[in-house]
């Protein structure tokens, strides 16, 4: 819901807690999950374009990503995605550590819902989270 706020009664402060800026008028700008922007967005957020890239499907009120905002995103035209890292330990190879591992990465291969994109259907890729986009060959 704080992402739809707004105001033009905002202190600005520096780290002592004395007043840099007195009303100022201030907008919040953050990355948020499909479910989370849908939410603010009904709360008065507004979705924006990323490298002049839009969403357009979910931005024009939309709850799940349409099949052109999809291409955007597996094609790497809209590049504001990162990959969803599951780690566990290499000496974890049996027990109950193992198989709740187990069951989250199956739960999220099998729950992607209208956000989530296997990797297997990325037509682009990058090296490291933030990194350069290009071509999968």
């Amino acid at each position: 819901t704080d992402m739809g706020r707004t105001t033009d009664a905002v202190q600005i402060l520096d780290e002592e807690g004395g007043v840099i800026y007195g009303s100022k008028d201030v907008e919040l700008v953050t990355f948020l999950s499909l479910n989370d922007a849908v939410t603010a967005r009904g709360n008065g957020a507004v979705f924006c374009a990323y490298n002049g890239v839009k969403l357009d499907g979910i931005a024009a009120s939309g709850t799940e990503m349409t099949a052109a905002d999809l291409a955007k995103v597996t094609r790497g035209a809209y590049t504001a995605w990162g990959y969803q890292q599951l780690y566990r330990r290499n000496d974890l190879t049996s027990g109950d550590s193992v198989t709740v591992y187990d069951g989250i990465f199956a739960a999220v291969q099998t729950n992607l819902g209208s956000a989530g994109i296997k990797i297997s259907d990325m037509k682009a890729s990058r090296d490291t989270d933030g990194g350069v986009v290009a071509p999968t060959l």
